[in-house]
């Protein structure tokens, strides 16, 4: 009887998603997922891990700080948006678009991945009075001075009084709330009424029913 050679078995397995993902996307990709998660603490060790390489890797195709400076960037421009969102909700209407903005950012306050508290936790995070943070504080400083010079300039617009210390005190209601939803998990619900009254002890009328919603 003659013996035929066994046939070899191969089995064929699937190969992990990440690893027809580029290197270096997979670093972009990491670092923007554990800046969300642990905002500026991450460091190089972390993303090499989490992007399947090894920090020789991620240092040859950049660093931590450049990295999270981009993401600050992207935070920024998400930020943007939600002022877009109320010029477009409410336009021609200065104080319309006041109240959608804080309404917007009470809401905002209440879920941590949104880009006003994500940036406020950095702000938090980077804060020293050396010179060594200065270039990554520098964004965030750019970033609230924007909203500030915003809600004046709306505050303004809608002819309140003081519009520059309105301005201020919008501004601490406001960051308060993302601070203390943050740290504490206070609910910001009272947000909305706290800065409704900060209005209307400026001026402002009484808002109509339909933007209650």
């Amino acid at each position: 009887m003659i013996k035929r050679p066994a046939m070899r078995q191969t089995t064929v397995q699937n190969e992990p998603a990440w690893k027809s993902v580029p290197v270096q996307k997979r670093i972009e990709n990491a670092a923007r997922e554990l800046f969300r998660g642990s905002g500026a603490v991450v460091h190089e060790g972390m993303i090499a891990q989490l992007a399947h390489t090894n920090m020789p890797t991620v240092c040859k195709y950049t660093n931590a700080r450049k990295l999270l400076v981009e993401y600050i960037e992207e935070l920024r421009r998400e930020s943007d948006d939600i002022w877009a969102d109320a010029a477009k909700n409410k336009p021609n209407d200065a104080l319309a678009e006041l109240r959608h903005w804080l309404w917007m950012a009470s809401m905002h306050a209440e879920h941590w991945a949104s880009p006003d508290r994500q940036l406020m936790r950095l702000a938090e995070q980077l804060y020293t009075p050396f010179a060594q943070k200065a270039h990554l504080m520098a964004p965030l400083e750019a970033w609230r001075k924007a909203d500030r010079r915003k809600i004046f300039e709306l505050c303004h617009r809608a002819r309140l009084r003081d519009p520059e210390i309105l301005a201020d005190k919008l501004m601490m209601l406001v960051d308060g709330a993302r601070s203390n939803r943050r740290c504490f998990n206070y609910d910001g619900s009272a947000v909305k009424s706290a800065t409704e009254a900060l209005l209307m002890s400026h001026g402002a009328k009484p808002p109509p029913e339909e933007d209650e919603d």
